[in-house]
């Protein structure tokens, strides 16, 4: 399955790409800035994304998110917080939300339950 993962803090994305593809997905990132990811989405063509909601000196990953929904590509928030709606996330807040520190089995079962669906 083809992955974009945004994250701002280099050491978190570098160990998020590296279980995805341990996992045997592809993956373009770790994307640090909205735009970046934005760039990706349209050249790379994910079917799945991992967003880190607070991208510190970045702002939030509210634009991908909306340009992933407008192109119907299903994605997960990755964030410290508590909630999508604590840090401005709006109506894009009944996307799943995965904590961090992430649990590993958590998020294979939310890549393994939409790749599945893929198929």
């Amino acid at each position: 399955m083809k992955v974009l993962v945004l994250e701002d803090e280099l050491i978190v994305g570098m160990d998020l790409v590296m279980l995805l593809e341990e996992w045997g997905h592809t993956v373009s990132g770790p994307h640090q800035s909205p735009q970046d990811a934005i760039d990706a989405i349209k050249t790379f063509e994910p079917e799945i994304a991992l967003l880190d909601l607070n991208l510190g000196k970045f702002g939030n990953s509210r634009a991908v998110a909306e340009t992933l929904k407008q192109r119907g590509i299903v994605f997960a928030y990755l964030t410290g917080y508590g909630s999508a709606r604590s840090v401005g996330a709006g109506a894009l807040e009944d996307v799943l939300i995965l904590s961090k520190p992430f649990i590993e089995a958590e998020m294979k079962s939310f890549i393994d339950a939409h790749a599945s669906a893929a198929l």
